[in-house]
């Protein structure tokens, strides 16, 4: 079974590669993203058979930057790239396996030492480098010129070939943050943006999510759950799936409708129980008040949607 081998096997690394692992989510794992998986199918296709490109003259860029806002999927398709490109690789009939190996602060913090690393990959190519958070290794000329330049060599030492098939992808939510020459082509010529799921994405993950857990979803209003949560990221949507069912499982009931609802209400919303609890009168200044804002909200035609009205305690955004 292909999935339980790559679940038990480790790529037998030296020095810095002991901790590179094998990864077998794949694209079709991921919901939406559509973007970002046609682009990197292009390296998925590299590594699998590079002679096709190189023979056209033609080679992926060395870096891809993901940018975008924290929890979009950014860190998940860096490692479904890595079980993109094993599939790939099996399908070619090849016995190699790319690794995925997450390079730190501490790894790279001193001269030389990104040399080392692309060095010591290039004797396990193909390989994928991924670096979490670009924009907080102090990679701006004002700020540490001596890493900058450092970073910018070893990147523009890195040769693709059928050898050296060695892919860096970092990820960044604050792409200013960063020297513009990282951005340029032979560093992270590529840039890949990323947003929180829309409409259609959201009602994909639900509905697939949903199915994984052998919920009836004809029982389910899945168009309101997905219209409750926008804005929300794909971790968000993660956790009001598994916090719904610890809530139904709790109670000793089937996962429904009402729990999803009870915890976009609690996480997403951010609405606290009755922890003050209120006289009738005090009930009823707050509700008239609330009341005036959803008649003006609605005589003024503003752009915003009423999503709902509460009198509850709301909590305060950390």
């Amino acid at each position: 079974n292909l999935r339980q081998k790559f679940t038990s096997r480790r790529i037998q690394r030296n020095s810095s590669f002991d901790e590179t692992k094998i990864f077998i989510k794949r694209f079709d794992d991921l919901v939406g993203l559509e973007e970002a998986k046609k682009i990197l199918q292009d390296v998925v296709d590299y590594i699998a058979d590079p002679e096709k490109f190189e023979r056209s003259g033609a080679t992926p860029e060395k870096g891809y930057l993901l940018e975008g806002p924290t929890r979009t999927g950014k860190t998940e398709i860096s490692k479904a790239l890595a079980g993109e490109i094993n599939h790939a690789l099996e399908l070619k009939g090849q016995s190699h396996r790319c690794g995925f190996k997450e390079i730190t602060w501490a790894q790279i913090a001193r001269p030389g030492s990104l040399k080392r690393i692309l060095s010591e990959a290039k004797k396990h190519a193909p390989c994928v480098l991924f670096i979490d958070e670009l924009h907080n290794y102090n990679l701006q000329g004002s700020a540490d010129a001596v890493l900058l330049n450092d970073f910018l060599t070893a990147m523009s030492g890195i040769e693709q070939d059928e050898k050296n098939r060695i892919i860096l992808v970092a990820t960044t939510n604050q792409i200013e943050k960063l020297d513009t020459s990282l951005l340029q082509h032979g560093r992270f010529g590529t840039i890949i943006h990323f947003q929180p799921p829309h409409q259609q994405d959201r009602k994909n993950f639900f509905e697939q999510e949903l199915k994984k857990l052998t919920v009836d979803t004809d029982r389910i209003n899945i168009d309101l759950i997905t219209q409750k949560t926008e804005g929300c990221s794909y971790a968000d949507l993660r956790a009001i799936v598994t916090n719904s069912q610890f809530v139904a499982k709790k109670k000793y009931q089937p996962l429904s409708e009402k729990h999803i609802l009870k915890v976009i209400q609690s996480r997403i919303r951010r609405v606290l129980g009755n922890y003050n609890p209120l006289t009738e009168k005090e009930k009823s200044i707050l509700a008239t008040y609330q009341a005036g804002h959803v008649m003006a909200h609605i005589l003024l035609k503003t752009e915003n949607i009423i999503d709902m009205v509460t009198i509850m305690p709301i909590a305060k955004t950390p």
